[in-house]
């Protein structure tokens, strides 16, 4: 366990070096601690959300974890009302801000505090809230309203983010959050057939959108819908189908497929 905390532990007290999208002025971006003093770590504030997380769910699933002090204590030094404040000010300044990727991460952790039956997931939790209520209310207002789906592989998958804030909603009991989800996912998705597979995966992906789809729609459907609707099969990719990518004088071999997505849940 030591070893999956390493990282994200010193990540998220890491400052530099941090990516900064805008600047707006000659003197330069405030640095990341005066800007975001909850999640100035990592390279991005995204980052630092989900490093958050991936802490937090350590500590929420394993009783007995070795670094739990250490965890605690890092947090406990970051996520207080003041900085929370600091936190929600950038965001009246800047609604748009990491729209949807950070969005959905800063909701995930949400959740997961709120999964997690023990004193320090309340105390954060009610720090984070109101926060929490401000990208919500973000995300019911303008997300849903989007008119089309960002099929890539990158931050603003569409899908991706839909997921993270349909657990919230299911997890915080948010009905109409879950409602609005449900109803955009199956505009979005609904009449999905033969995903065509042999368009992935770009150089620069980190998600699969067909797989990331999947993801979505199953906890859109109960087993039963899902399964109806051919178990999201992906389309035929012939083995001898290669791609060559410039410059680097190789290419990429993608085996003869017609599979079917079958994804756990969990909680």
């Amino acid at each position: 366990m030591s070893a999956l905390a390493e990282h994200p532990l010193e990540s998220v007290e890491t400052e530099y070096p941090h990516y900064v999208g805008a600047v707006g002025d000659p003197e330069g971006p405030e640095p990341p601690r005066e800007r975001h003093p909850v999640f100035y770590g990592c390279f991005d504030r995204h980052s630092a959300v989900h490093s958050h997380w991936a802490l937090v769910r350590q500590l929420r699933l394993f009783d007995d974890h070795p670094d739990a002090d250490a965890i605690t204590e890092s947090i406990d030094r970051r996520l207080t009302d003041s900085n929370v404040r600091t936190e929600r000010e950038y965001f009246e300044a800047n609604p748009t801000f990491e729209k949807p990727y950070g969005w959905a991460w800063l909701l995930h952790l949400a959740a997961e505090l709120d999964r997690w039956d023990d004193e320090r997931a309340d105390d954060w939790h009610s720090t984070l809230a109101p926060l929490e209520s401000d990208v919500a209310e973000l995300v019911r207002s303008e997300f849903p309203a989007d008119d089309r789906p960002f099929r890539v592989g990158t931050h603003g998958n569409t899908a991706f983010s839909l997921h993270c804030v349909l657990d919230y909603a299911r997890s915080v009991g948010d009905a109409s959050l879950e409602t609005a989800v449900v109803e955009t996912a199956t505009a979005f998705y609904g009449d999905d057939r033969e995903y065509p597979l042999r368009y992935e995966l770009l150089g620069w992906d980190f998600l699969s959108p067909a797989l990331t789809e999947a993801d979505l729609m199953r906890r859109v459907h109960d087993r039963p819908a899902f399964g109806r609707r051919e178990r999201f099969p992906l389309s035929r990719y012939s083995a001898s189908n290669t791609r060559e990518f410039g410059g680097l004088n190789s290419q990429l071999t993608v085996p003869s497929c017609r599979t079917s997505v079958s994804l756990p849940s969990y909680s």
